[in-house]
């Protein structure tokens, strides 16, 4: 596509691209507002073997890394949810809480991560500690035995606290990314216009040039025609030959009298 041709595409579309860009960066914007923001608070556990007044060997470390992921999954059950929202009286139920939550074990450690997202910031971080507070009832004794209990600690290292900026990009890089969409979208629109109206008018010129090329050759006629009216002119006499025939035969005959 040459220099030229691509600024009067330019000229041509300008005002379409400039508005269509300006809309996608309204729409972007209206889609920020309207759609409530989402705040993620995180609480670490350490998983350690429980204290017992024994030396702690290598199979109580295992042990407690073997159990990490059995409470990242206790975090998403309904009986856990259920308790957390009672205690931080929190407006959800736990089929929605379990969706707002999620679980991460770094491999070969005791570490388990919990994350809580929740339009309000302290609410995120209310439901993240309360998680973490419920996990470690599971293995504490709930009675007077001690080996009833899952020789596990869980020890809470780094407590959640209220998130201070929202999740995804902010308000400026939303509307950014809108315009810049609206904009893609717009000039692909305007070069394909241009080219498939660019492509019937090609189709039109040369559909015309083929018209007036069968005009010429029937003005012509075609070529066994031509040569059978020229063959039937050299045979067929004309009247002033059969006359001058005629005339020579008479006077031939008038002089052998």
């Amino acid at each position: 596509m040459t220099a030229q041709l691509l600024r009067s595409t330019a000229r041509t579309w300008f005002w379409f691209v400039l508005g269509g860009t300006l809309l996608g960066a309204v729409i972007a914007f209206g889609v920020a507002v309207i759609v409530p923001p989402s705040y993620t608070a995180r609480v670490t556990i350490l998983v350690t073997p429980a204290s017992t007044g024994v030396p702690i060997t290598n199979g109580d470390l295992q042990l407690a890394q073997g159990l990490t992921p059995t409470f990242a999954e206790l975090a998403t059950t309904r009986t856990v949810l259920d308790r957390v929202i009672a205690a931080t009286h929190v407006s959800t139920d736990s089929e929605r809480l379990a969706q707002d939550v999620t679980t991460h074990v770094p491999v070969g450690t005791s570490l388990l991560t919990i994350s809580v997202s929740n339009p309000d910031p302290a609410n995120a971080a209310a439901l993240a500690n309360e998680i973490a507070t419920e996990l470690s009832t599971y293995a504490a004794p709930t009675g007077t035995d001690a080996n009833a209990a899952l020789q596990v600690d869980l020890n809470v290292v780094d407590p959640a606290t209220p998130p201070v900026t929202r999740d995804g990009p902010g308000l400026a890089v939303r509307i950014a990314l809108g315009g810049a969409i609206a904009l893609f979208l717009t000039i692909s629109i305007a070069f394909l216009v241009e080219n498939v109206g660019r492509g019937a008018q090609t189709i039109g010129r040369d559909i015309e040039t083929l018209g007036r090329g069968s005009d010429r050759d029937s003005s012509y006629g075609s070529p066994s025609e031509t040569f059978r009216n020229q063959a039937t002119v050299g045979l067929t006499p004309t009247a002033d030959g059969a006359d001058a025939g005629g005339t020579s035969t008479t006077r031939s005959r008038r002089r052998n009298t």
